[in-house]
C-alpha cells in the first residue's frame, strides 16, 4: 500500500531479577502460528534489525501485522491486514529508524476471525482511569465462557480482543475498589487473577503493555516466547532472534512484569501447562 494509504492502517493516539527466573536455552524455531514481539527498556533503543527479522516470519503468518510504540505520552499504532513482508508501509516505517522505550509487534495466522484491519493485533483500550492498554495473544481460547458476553461489544471477531475487553472489565471494578486509581502491584494482581481464569486448557501466551510496564505470560509445554535480557533492555519474542545469546524460554506459568528494561516482579499464577504441539495437530487436522 502506498502512503496515501496512511490513514486507513495507522492511526496517532494523543494522551496528555535474576538468571533463574527465566529457563531453558532457546533453538531456532518457526511456529506456524500468531508471533509477538516486544521491548521494554529504561532508555530509547533502536529495534530495525530485530524488527526486520522477526517480520521475515511473516511468510509463515500472513494474515496480518501490527506494530506500536511509545513516544513520551503519545502512542504510535499502525496494523494492516495484509502479509507483511508485501507490506511497503511497513517497509517505511522500519526504515524510518524506530527509537523508542517501549514497543510490541505482531503477525498473525488467523485461526478465528476474518482477516481484517478489526482482527489484526495488538488491540487497544481505555481504562475508567484513563490508563491506555494493549494486547497482543498468540493462541487461541478454546474454552471461552468467560468472554462470551464480550462478542456483542468487540469491533472485531477474535478471541484476542475478548480478552482485553474482560481485562479492561476487572481493571475497572478494581478501580472502582480503590477509589479511582490503581498502583503498578495492584494493577499486576488484576492480570494475574485474570491469567489464572483463563488459563486452563487454552493456550495463552500474552504480552501486555500499559505504558508503564511490559507484562508477558505463557503456559504452554513447549517453549514458545523467549527473553534477551541486556543492560537496560528486555526483549520479547515468540522466537530467538539474531545469533547471538541470551535468548531463555520464559517461565511456564508465571507473569513477568517488565518496567524500564528490568524485570521487576515474577510470580507464579497458575499450573495449567497447554500442550501446543497437540495444538498445531488440530489446527493441521482442521479441528479448530
Amino acid at each position: 500500500m502506498t502512503l496515501a494509504g496512511i490513514t486507513q492502517i495507522g492511526e496517532f493516539i494523543c494522551d496528555n531479577c535474576s538468571a533463574n527466573q527465566l529457563i531453558c536455552k532457546p533453538r531456532k524455531v518457526v511456529t506456524h502460528v500468531c508471533e509477538m514481539y516486544a521491548v521494554n527498556a529504561g532508555r530509547p533503543v533502536k529495534n530495525d534489525a530485530y524488527l526486520r527479522e522477526f517480520f521475515s516470519d511473516s511468510k509463515w503468518n500472513p494474515h496480518g501485522w501490527g506494530l506500536a510504540w511509545h513516544e513520551g505520552t503519545n502512542l504510535r499504532l499502525f496494523k494492516e491486514p495484509v502479509t507483511a513482508f508485501e507490506s511497503s508501509y511497513l517497509e517505511y516505517l522500519i526504515n524510518m529508524g524506530i527509537s523508542c522505550d517501549m514497543l510490541i509487534a505482531h503477525i498473525r495466522n488467523a485461526t478465528r476471525g476474518l482477516i481484517n484491519y478489526a482482527n489484526c493485533h495488538p488491540f487497544v483500550g481505555l481504562d475508567h482511569s484513563g490508563r491506555r492498554w494493549m494486547l497482543m495473544h498468540n493462541g487461541t481460547v478454546i474454552e471461552d465462557e468467560l468472554l462470551r458476553p464480550y462478542e456483542s461489544q468487540q469491533a472485531g471477531t477474535t478471541d484476542s480482543e475478548r480478552v482485553l475487553l474482560l481485562l479492561l472489565d476487572r481493571l475497572n471494578e478494581a478501580i472502582a475498589r480503590n477509589d479511582g486509581a490503581l498502583d503498578a502491584e495492584k494493577r499486576y494482581d488484576v492480570i494475574a487473577r485474570l491469567i489464572a481464569d483463563l488459563s486452563p486448557n487454552n493456550k495463552l501466551n500474552l504480552v501486555i503493555d500499559d505504558g508503564e510496564r511490559t507484562y508477558a505470560h505463557t503456559n504452554t509445554i513447549q517453549p514458545t516466547l523467549y527473553a534477551n535480557r541486556q543492560p537496560g533492555v528486555v526483549y520479547l519474542c515468540s522466537r530467538p532472534l539474531g545469533d547471538e545469546l541470551p535468548w531463555e524460554a520464559l517461565t511456564r506459568c508465571s507473569l513477568f512484569a517488565m518496567e524500564r528494561g528490568r524485570i521487576v516482579r515474577l510470580d507464579k499464577v497458575h499450573d495449567g501447562l497447554f500442550d501446543n504441539d497437540h495444538y498445531l495437530q488440530m489446527i493441521a487436522e482442521g479441528l479448530i
